[in-house]
């Protein structure tokens, strides 16, 4: 399910509108992510191009860390009936097929990243 060389191209010529420098960064960075993920997911993007490059780029980051948790997935890889897969090689029955107790999984180590990551941020900034 790896992207085709069209859609190759399209990524490399998908453009949305930047205010910024880091905006400017954060779109190359979307583009340099985008192949990673499953095709169907950069037919999402280009239909939220209204959205800041920045926008885009942390949902990109998102959608990565979903793909990476689907792909190591023992239901996963058992319904695909495979030993391992790429997180770009995700088929979109996957996601309809997926059960609740599975998503659940993804959003509680989700949060336990995010909160870590918060909790290292903040030690960082104090002056203590």
């Amino acid at each position: 399910m790896s992207h085709d060389n069209k859609t190759l191209r399209d990524i490399a010529n998908f453009e949305v509108k930047t205010k910024n420098l880091q905006q400017e960064k954060h779109l190359q960075q979307l583009k340099t992510l985008l192949p990673s993920l499953p095709p169907y997911v950069f037919k999402y993007f280009q239909k939220n191009r209204k959205r800041s490059a920045t926008t885009l780029f942390n949902y990109a980051n998102d959608y990565k860390l979903f793909f990476k948790f689907l792909s190591d997935n023992i239901w996963v890889l058992d319904q695909l009936n495979v030993s391992s897969i790429s997180p770009g090689d995700i088929p979109i029955s996957i996601l309809a097929e997926l059960p609740l107790e599975e998503a659940e999984e993804f959003q509680g180590s989700f949060f336990t990243k995010l909160n870590k990551a918060k909790i290292t941020m903040n030690m960082l900034q104090s002056p203590f």
